[in-house]
């Protein structure tokens, strides 16, 4: 039987990496005659970031998923903003309104509030007092006016019940309209690639949204606590812990690849090697397939690239390579690979190559067109695993269509 050898990816140590290695195993040996062999090298030689790191600020209170005590920040609420710009006027829409008792012939207080701050919105980018500040805070005129009137429109069709609920405290709800389209306007200029500044000084931020409070026509000491209790904890639920969560989510893939380039990359690769010479000793044949995902990828992808390989009994017996979610084709055109300087075709040694990448996952890359004109038959696979990123980094072997995409290029199992 062919031995496969399957080589992990980014951030995998030993508990992963027996799942992944139990499910791939489990799918080959329904479609395919070969044997598969692990080649675990993250334990060894990957990042090790300490249990708790001192370069990372608050990372003992609140880093590997620790929860630090209930607070209320603004920088966390516009984290949510940018992200969310209705979230505050989402909050509103669920808070109890106030018992009225309606007067025939008369509009209610919500009505006649919504009516005022809808027309206030409509004037907003008229306002002369407003144009210095946009022009201080690199805001596009066009853009803002857009915003703001598409914002009196939705009011009316979406948070009607909002403002009906805010009629006790009306600033609190201004306020919220406010930020909203500050945050709406930081958003749309980001989307047009526009670096503003009103994006970068909070300071300038906050006394916009003061600026366009006013002329909603209140001041800030009307603003009442209701949304106030209720974003704390809800926020800090969301972000407070953020940047331990996200450091737990980075480090294992930026650190493998960080150490690969450094210092580790020579010893993966020679594991790599010593994996492949005791899978073909074991199964006592003269070919051998490499799967290799992620960072395996750039990894065996260098290996077989190095001009010593041409030489080497044991990688002369590599038949297949097939990378799966890989960025060897990216740090070749960023000029980063060890053994391959960008501009230089792959050698005549270099096996063939199966590229399997789904563009929804951000870490996968395309070789074919990358590597078209070498003499080795290099081919892109697209599949969709149907997730986003980035559990798509991690979706392939569940995804049939990583399966039938060898179906050509190993040797089927007898039915």
């Amino acid at each position: 039987m062919t031995p496969l050898v399957f080589v992990h990816g980014i951030s995998i140590r030993a508990e992963s990496f027996s799942k992944s290695f139990d499910k791939i195993q489990s799918k080959i040996r329904k479609r395919f005659d070969v044997t598969i062999h692990p080649c675990l090298w993250g334990d060894s030689f990957g990042a090790k970031l300490p249990k708790t790191p001192k370069s990372i600020p608050y990372y003992g209170s609140y880093g590997g998923g620790k929860v630090i005590k209930e607070r209320s920040d603004p920088v966390a609420l516009w984290h949510i903003l940018y992200d969310n710009p209705w979230y505050e006027l989402d909050l509103l829409a669920c808070k109890p309104a106030p018992p009225t008792s309606p007067i025939p012939g008369r509009q209610s207080a919500s009505s006649v509030m919504l009516k005022k701050v809808k027309d206030d919105l409509f004037r907003l980018p008229t306002q002369v007092a407003l144009a210095a500040w946009l022009v201080q805070a690199e805001i596009d005129i066009l853009v803002f006016s857009r915003l703001a009137q598409d914002l009196a429109r939705d009011l009316e069709v979406r948070f009607l019940k909002a403002a009906s609920s805010s009629t006790d405290t009306p600033a609190e709800y201004r306020l919220a309209i406010a930020r909203s389209l500050v945050a709406q306007t930081i958003t749309a200029e980001r989307v047009q690639n526009r670096d503003v500044r009103i994006a970068k000084d909070a300071k300038l931020r906050d006394e916009f949204v003061e600026v366009i409070f006013q002329n909603l026509g209140e001041s800030y000491l009307a603003v009442g606590q209701w949304l106030v209790n209720m974003i704390a904890p809800l926020i800090t639920n969301r972000v407070a812990r953020a940047r331990g969560r996200i450091t737990d989510l980075i480090v294992p893939f930026v650190g493998d690849v960080l150490a690969y380039q450094n210092k580790g990359g020579v010893d993966i690769r020679k594991h790599i090697h010593r994996s492949i010479k005791q899978a073909v000793t074991s199964s006592k044949s003269d070919s051998v397939v490499l799967l290799a995902h992620s960072l395996g990828g750039i990894a065996c992808v260098d290996l077989l690239a190095d001009k010593k390989a041409a030489n080497d009994k044991v990688l002369q017996g590599v038949a297949l390579l097939v990378t799966v979610g890989s960025q060897g084709p990216l740090l070749y055109e960023l000029d980063a690979l060890e053994s391959l300087r960008f501009g230089e075709a792959l050698p005549k040694h270099f096996p063939e190559w199966i590229n399997i990448y789904d563009p929804w996952d951000f870490l996968s890359y395309k070789a074919e067109d990358v590597f078209g004109l070498s003499e080795t038959t290099v081919k892109d696979i697209e599949v969709n695993n149907k997730q986003p990123f980035p559990e798509s980094h991690s979706a392939y072997w569940d995804n049939d269509e990583t399966w039938n995409a060898l179906a050509n290029h190993l040797p089927q199992r007898a039915t």
